[in-house]
């Protein structure tokens, strides 16, 4: 039933996962001598760091909607137990709320 959905899962994951060990390995750089490059280093790490962040939280929502697909809980709201809409789900194929419960 949710077989494209699943493909889709599984396409973005192998993106996310690329994107998150190209970070990870810029992120793994030794500093510049210079001061001031060391300056600019720094705040690309900032930068690299909440990416980081942003994609392995996106990728652990993937994994959760794959693990409810494999349940057959999937298209369900976790928080009110409403059928999740088809729309949404294509739109968002990770979400775990309906349209009311995420607002």
């Amino acid at each position: 039933m949710y077989e494209k959905i699943k493909e889709k899962l599984d396409k973005r994951k192998e993106e996310l996962q690329a994107l998150v060990n190209k970070v990870e390995t810029s992120a793994r750089r030794k500093l510049d001598k210079d001061f001031e490059e060391q300056a600019i280093e720094r705040q690309n790490e900032e930068v690299l760091t909440a990416l980081d962040n942003s994609l392995n939280e996106e990728l652990e929502q993937i994994h959760e909607a794959l693990y409810r697909i494999e349940k057959n809980m999937y298209g369900k709201c976790a928080n009110c137990g409403a059928e999740i809409g088809e729309k949404r789900l294509l739109a968002v194929p990770h979400t775990s709320l309906c349209i009311n419960c995420a607002e």
